[in-house]
C-alpha cells in the first residue's frame, strides 16, 4: 500500500512541477513526456530534472552559466518540501 501512495505522490509532484515550470517559463519550454524526468529549455539551454532525486543537470555538460540550473533546482526542492511537510 505504501508503494502505491508513493507512486501517486510522484504523479502529483510531477503534475504540480509541470504547472509551476510552465508558469515560470511558458508552456513551450516544458517537456513532461518522460515519466521519470522533466526537460526544460530556456534560451537554448536545456536542463533535465530527475523526479526521484530532484536533481537538475544541463543537457550540455560544458555550460558554464549555472544560474538556470540553480534557480530550477531551488524551485524544485521548495515545491517538493511544500508538498511533503515534515511531521
Amino acid at each position: 500500500m505504501e508503494t502505491q501512495s508513493a507512486i501517486l505522490d510522484m504523479e502529483v509532484f510531477q503534475n504540480r512541477l509541470g504547472v509551476m515550470l510552465q508558469d515560470m517559463f511558458g508552456l513551450d519550454c516544458v517537456d513532461l513526456s518522460d515519466g521519470k524526468n522533466v526537460s526544460l529549455t530556456v534560451d537554448g539551454k536545456t536542463v533535465h530534472i530527475c523526479l526521484e532525486t530532484r536533481s537538475v543537470c544541463y543537457e550540455d555538460e560544458n555550460t558554464e552559466d549555472d544560474s538556470l540550473r540553480e534557480m530550477v533546482e531551488l524551485s524544485v526542492q521548495r515545491l517538493y518540501d511544500a508538498l511533503n511537510p515534515v511531521i
